[in-house]
């Protein structure tokens, strides 16, 4: 973490929806715009607020899209009780506004010249949408998908897909055993790769318990906690 990392919380912006749509059984789409020019690290996320929602106000989103995309996009799950905040936030018509602070955080690709691994685990496919969209394709060393989705729903799929480039390989999986054996894989073959987790957080302290146990340093793992979904 860098003291850069944490310079949006000192930003306040507010944004107005101009699409909602539902992706999947229980998981909705969101898309904001903002007047202001936003400047974010493809994997960052935002403080999302409700001053007017009772108890909780705010939620944790990472940004789905980039910032040449000229939106702020996020997807969460909404079940059939939501919370008062996620409840106000599947109500929101268009053009009506939310308060966002950020985005921040430590979630990004800041070497693209070594060997990379985005493993994303169900909804937490969200920051390694950005990230791959984000990439400079002519400047990079081999980066590795490992997406694990046992539901199949695997969000973005089309999109994450439709990247062809011969330096990025991506795995679908919905088998946990082939997850396994595919980043295996990948750790045997680079040395002085990078990791970075995004998922529920069992999903994401099970592979980080399983790199550290296969020597991989704890600084050279880097993982999206996923606390506001």
């Amino acid at each position: 973490m860098r003291l850069r990392d944490f310079v949006g919380i000192f930003k306040i912006n507010r944004l107005r929806l101009t699409k909602k749509e539902r992706l999947v059984d229980n998981v909705y789409l969101f898309e904001f715009t903002s007047k202001n020019k936003i400047n974010w690290e493809a994997g960052q996320y935002g403080f999302f607020w409700f001053w007017e929602v009772r108890k909780r106000k705010y939620r944790i989103f990472t940004i789905a899209s980039t910032k040449e995309e000229n939106k702020i996009m996020i997807a969460t799950i909404i079940g059939k009780n939501p919370s008062p905040f996620k409840e106000r936030l599947l109500n929101m018509r268009i053009d009506q506004k939310i308060l966002m602070i950020g985005p921040v955080g430590w979630l990004y690709v800041s070497d693209y010249q070594i060997p990379n691994a985005l493993i994303a685990g169900g909804i937490g496919v969200t920051p390694i949408r950005s990230m791959l969209k984000a990439i400079d394709t002519e400047k990079i060393a081999d980066i590795e998908v490992f997406y694990i989705d046992t539901r199949k729903d695997f969000l973005f799929k089309e999109e994450i897909a439709a990247i062809k480039n011969k330096k990025v390989k991506i795995h679908f999986l919905d088998n946990k055993n082939e997850f396994k054996e595919k980043l295996a894989a990948f750790r045997n073959k680079y040395q002085n790769a990078k990791y970075f987790i995004s998922g529920p957080p069992m999903m994401i302290k099970q592979v980080r318990d399983d790199l550290i146990k296969n020597n991989i340093k704890k600084n050279r793992i880097i993982y999206d906690p996923f606390i506001g979904y």
